[in-house]
């Protein structure tokens, strides 16, 4: 076997260790739902009843991606936010889905809402990681 090949083979037996390590950093609690099918009350009101898809630790990360732009004569930087999620227990997680600070390390992000935008996926993750735009509080 070549060197790549243990090494790969070597953390892959050590996934579950580096998983476990990654979650032990997410401090945060989400929870993120999704619309359900539409639900008539006995009075006639449609309404759509939100599923909880996963609710649990989280950790949020500013990519390292951030781009410059200019309108006009602002120069404005934008950047994004992260999404990290314990990798077996979020499988349900997709795009669409909304997700919910509700409790947090920085007091600014609970309450706050974002929509999962994207997912990012890789060989030998630890984490899910999911790109996230604010929809609202």
């Amino acid at each position: 076997m070549s060197d790549l090949g243990f090494f790969a083979s070597d953390i892959s037996g050590a996934l579950p260790d580096l998983r476990s390590l990654a979650e032990s950093l997410m401090r945060d609690k989400v929870r993120v739902t999704r619309e359900g099918e539409p639900v008539t009350d006995a009075d006639g009101f449609v309404t759509a009843a939100n599923e909880v898809v996963y609710e649990g630790s989280a950790k949020w990360q500013s990519p390292s991606g951030w781009q410059r732009s200019q309108v006009g004569e602002s120069d404005t930087a934008t950047g994004g936010l992260e999404l990290h999620l314990p990798f077996d227990a979020s499988a349900g997680v997709h795009i669409g889905d909304v997700v919910e600070c509700t409790a947090s390390l920085d007091p600014a992000l609970v309450g706050r809402r974002f929509g999962v935008a994207d997912e990012f996926t890789k060989t030998l993750a630890t984490a899910r990681r999911f790109r996230v735009e604010v929809v609202g509080r």
